[in-house]
């Protein structure tokens, strides 16, 4: 997956982050296989930060269906309400 030195002794941090990144791109790619990319601490961070601004869109659109989600309902409701309203005055017009 990458191409690069790794050296043997490497802090927590980088650690970290580059199984966080390589968790991250494992779940972009879907099963497909990653292109390889050079590891060195430009690039892991460059991909730190795109998985970050990643991770904050999927959130936002996350709320924004959410709230589409809500507003379909809330017209839906609204569309049985008109419906059945329309019914009631249709039926005591054809009464009159």
């Amino acid at each position: 997956m990458y191409v690069g030195y790794i050296q043997e002794v490497v802090d927590t941090n980088t650690a970290n982050c580059l199984l966080q990144v390589d968790a991250w791109l494992q779940k972009v790619f879907a099963g497909e296989p990653v292109p390889a990319y050079e590891l060195n601490a430009e690039t892991l961070d460059l991909l730190t930060q795109l998985k970050q601004a990643n991770e904050r869109q999927e959130k936002c659109n996350q709320l924004i269906i959410q709230d589409l989600q809500l507003k379909t309902d809330e017209y839906r409701v609204e569309g049985v309400f008109d419906a059945s309203f329309v019914y009631y005055i249709v039926k005591i017009e054809c009464v009159l």
